[in-house]
């Protein structure tokens, strides 16, 4: 069996299931108060275990980690889920079991109808509080541990966060589930802890046993059945090999990303929030190359106020020092839906009215985020990155706007940065076959090559029937970020990268041999990826 790694490394243990909810379906209720109060003394209850699970993470992981739970504390009281509850409960006669699985139910759809990765996986977080509130109401504890003293891997359809840190923290070896991707918080946590997981391995997880001992080579992307005490001990030595490997990376801390023949690359994080700096210094990231600005829009009831922009905005920069962070404009509509923004629905929500699409004509909020920008960039080292440009005219008028922001603040008195840098993101084709134009105007270029290579190949990136075709570096898409680099070099505009190619080795010597300027990543994979950059003649 295989799927996609999410965390690598070798794990050994026994197999241990955590069962899925048992479904309820209208369940009519003849004491309404008595099925509100027990909602409201379950919420009591879950606000506890919340809370406790975010200390017992910010103690086992850190703090970003933390903010898992704090986001958790935050959809329990979210008066777009409760409210429909009561109101089931109230007007339906629902039992609070039966309301909790309908409105979660319906949140959770919500998410999972959604194009954008990130926020598709936000429906396990969804999964994991309805199991919480639910499993409180039911008298069901959360899944947890038998006392077997073995290591364990944990196999499920989903496993969510709240799993993994429930988990004593020594026993739990790997973990194993049918669905999933590489942005779930379930991800994320198995990367902070260092605890081999492979995710989308698909139904062919329902044969292995409760107990039953089994490998997860997290290095080949491989589960297998551990028949012999000879299998083990093979697997332990490469499991000790690799976490040798994976500690000596701590010796390229401090290095320069520079090959054996001299030429440099600046190896650069992608984020997401402030909660993201400690991971960017932890791994000695050179700077910021993606900041996506977007998520602060989210799980909101209204846009964010210029205070609270200049907030954030000011905490990354004064938490980064001197290293250069690239904020990228509001990447919203399409696919990454905003209810408050009244975006309409799309049949081609990639192709629509999205990211500098929506911020030319919504003006206003446009120029809420550019300010903000302009004024925390007195910080720190900031550049302005816009989204989903493909003509030098939108470009124009995006900079024209910057300039308008630039004299109100003048004129109000306001300290900010005037001379912040302006570039693309080049992710549409026309874009980056048109580099010559752009490079008389703008003053960088970042190539974003998720898009790039789905707009290019005319491939869905998120549909598992064709990702056979999803494929970067198919010549096109070389063809396309190999003229914009040189058009760099010619014209001397800067060039980085920020999409998933940019910590692909195979991509990664191309990109030098192009001479790039910077290549931006997983805050994870900086090391590693300087380790490599080492190495080339």
């Amino acid at each position: 069996m295989s799927g996609q790694v999410v965390q690598k490394g070798i794990a050994i243990g026994r197999v241990k299931w955590i069962e899925s909810l048992a479904e309820i379906g209208v369940v009519k209720t003849d004491n309404v108060e008595m099925e509100l109060s027990a909602l409201n003394g379950a919420l009591v209850t879950a606000q506890s275990q919340l809370e406790g699970l975010k200390a017992k993470t910010e103690d086992e992981a850190g703090k970003h980690e933390a903010e898992i739970f704090e986001a958790h504390l935050m959809m329990l009281t979210d008066p777009s889920i409760i409210d429909p509850i009561k109101e089931s409960i109230s007007s339906e006669c629902l039992t609070a079991l039966s309301a909790c699985e309908r409105v979660y139910d319906q949140t959770i759809n919500m998410f999972e109808s959604l194009d954008d990765p990130y926020l598709k996986q936000r429906a396990l977080d969804v999964r994991d509080l309805k199991k919480r509130v639910m499993g409180i109401l039911s008298g069901k504890s959360q899944s947890g541990l038998d006392h077997s003293t073995d290591p364990v891997i944990l196999v499920a359809e989903e496993i969510t966060p709240s799993d993994t840190l429930e988990v004593e923290r020594g026993k739990l070896a790997g973990m194993l589930m049918m669905t999933g991707g590489e942005t779930s918080h379930t991800a994320i946590l198995a990367q902070s802890l260092g605890i081999p997981a492979i995710v989308g391995c698909g139904n062919g997880l329902s044969h292995l046993e409760e107990g039953a001992r089994i490998v997860i080579d997290g290095l080949a992307g491989e589960i297998i059945a551990a028949s012999s005490d000879e299998d083990i001990a093979n697997y332990e030595q490469k499991k000790r090999d690799y976490e040798a490997e994976r500690h000596a990376l701590k010796a390229y801390i401090g290095l320069s990303s520079v090959t054996k023949s001299g030429k440099s690359v600046e190896i650069a994080a992608n984020i997401a929030g402030p909660e993201d700096i400690e991971a960017v210094l932890k791994n000695d990231a050179e700077g910021v190359g993606l900041f996506r600005t977007e998520f602060i829009y989210m799980n909101r009831t209204q846009p964010p106020t210029e205070a609270e922009q200049i907030d954030i905005y000011s905490r990354i920069l004064k938490g980064l020092g001197e290293k250069t962070v690239i904020f990228r404009t509001m990447d919203i509509g399409g696919d990454k839906e905003v209810s408050y923004l009244n975006i309409p629905s799309e049949a081609n929500p990639f192709l629509g009215y999205r990211a500098i699409r929506y911020c030319l004509k919504e003006t206003d909020i446009f120029k809420t985020q550019i300010s903000a920008i302009l004024q925390a960039a007195v910080s720190g080292n900031a550049k302005i990155m816009f989204p989903m440009i493909s003509s030098v005219e939108e470009f124009l008028k995006a900079k024209a706007i910057v300039q308008e922001v630039k004299e109100e603040l003048a004129q109000e008195g306001k300290a900010f940065c005037g001379d912040v840098p302006l570039g693309i993101m080049v992710e549409i084709p026309s874009a980056a076959i048109l580099a010559d134009s752009f490079a008389d105007h703008v003053d960088f270029f970042s190539i974003g090559t998720n898009d790039l290579t789905q707009y290019t190949l005319a491939v869905d990136r998120q549909n598992s029937e064709i990702a056979d075709l999803y494929d970067y570096m198919h010549p096109a898409v070389l063809n396309l970020v190999k003229h914009v680099v040189q058009t760099g070099n010619e014209r001397n505009v800067w060039v980085g990268m920020c999409g998933n190619a940019a910590a692909d080795t195979r991509m990664i010597e191309k990109l030098i041999e192009w001479g790039i300027d910077e290549i931006s990543m997983s805050p994870a994979k900086v090391l590693e990826s300087r380790k490599f950059v080492r190495s080339l003649a």
